[in-house]
């Protein structure tokens, strides 16, 4: 995974792990790799893991269950709140980096391109 600048590492492994879950590539109930797998994965600190699923932990996205690790939620509320915040902050980027070149969202939405 390619990391950029604008946010730090641990959310941006945040974000990757709830895309995978709301592509299905991680469903509801299932257990999260461990923290040493995906520091692996992400080639980062297994601190920086637990600062990532730390933030999932807080918005309930995962839940930690002795002796099992993390699991993703069953609460589909849960899961289509935090997508809704991840699509407005998607959605943000797109309005600024369309700024950035002078385009408006609305100039964006109604080209054919």
């Amino acid at each position: 995974m390619h990391f950029s600048n604008r946010e730090s590492v641990y959310v941006q492994i945040a974000q990757d792990i709830f895309r995978l879950i709301l592509m299905n590539e991680l469903k509801q109930g299932d257990v999260l790799r461990s923290v040493r797998a995906l520091a692996k994965e992400y080639q980062v600190t297994p601190k920086t893991i637990q600062n990532a699923t730390n933030y999932l932990v807080e918005l309930g996205v995962l839940i930690k269950r002795q002796g099992v690790g993390m699991t993703i939620t069953d609460d589909i509320k849960v899961i289509e709140d935090v997508k809704w915040l991840y699509i407005k902050e998607l959605k943000q980027e797109l309005e600024q980096n369309l700024f950035k070149v002078g385009i408006s969202l609305e100039e964006f939405l109604g080209e054919e391109g």
